[in-house]
């Protein structure tokens, strides 16, 4: 669990992804299939002065590759370990689905946004918080045959879509 901050952020929440800000969750502890569980690490968010929480369920989180950077969507968090005393130190777990990638040019630069995972992600891998261009290629959809029902939960700034021929199909 995360504890409350007393006072209001100066800036924007941190887990509003920013353009260029990289933000480490943890490493990859285990992957089978399409799911992972990454081990978040631990901050002192007095002693940092960092304005980080634990991603929600639903926040996209990236590991990136020399060819790829894989995507994948929260689905469970846990504390398998609880700690009684607010103070100590405390196991937090996330579980997440790889729903895609953003292939990468011979220049490294990102491409448009693939379902499916060509190259899984490692033992140790790190793990960050997707990125607002990261964000906007994976949710990506063509304007003409959507509809807009909202903003995605993560960064407020990109539309939420819904593809018209598939929700009534």
């Amino acid at each position: 669990m995360y504890r409350q901050q007393q006072q209001p952020p100066a800036s924007p929440p941190a887990h509003v992804a920013q353009p260029g800000t990289v933000e480490r969750v943890g490493r990859i502890v285990a992957v089978t299939g399409a799911l992972a569980i990454i081990l978040i690490d631990f901050e002192d968010d007095q002693r940092s002065g960092r304005q980080s929480r634990s991603p929600e369920i639903g926040t996209l989180l990236k590991v990136d590759s020399p060819k790829s950077i894989s995507l994948a969507l929260v689905s469970a968090l846990s504390s398998p370990m609880p700690s009684h005393n607010a103070g100590d130190k405390e196991l937090r777990i996330i579980e997440v689905e790889f729903i895609g990638e953003l292939p990468k040019d011979a220049n490294g630069t990102p491409k448009a946004f693939r379902r499916g995972i060509s190259c899984y992600p490692s033992l140790g891998d790190i793990v960050y918080r997707a990125n607002k261009q990261e964000l906007e290629k994976a949710y990506a959809c063509d304007a003409e045959t959507s509809i807009r029902v909202g903003h995605i939960q993560q960064d407020s700034s990109i539309p939420a879509m819904i593809k018209i021929d598939e929700m009534l199909g």
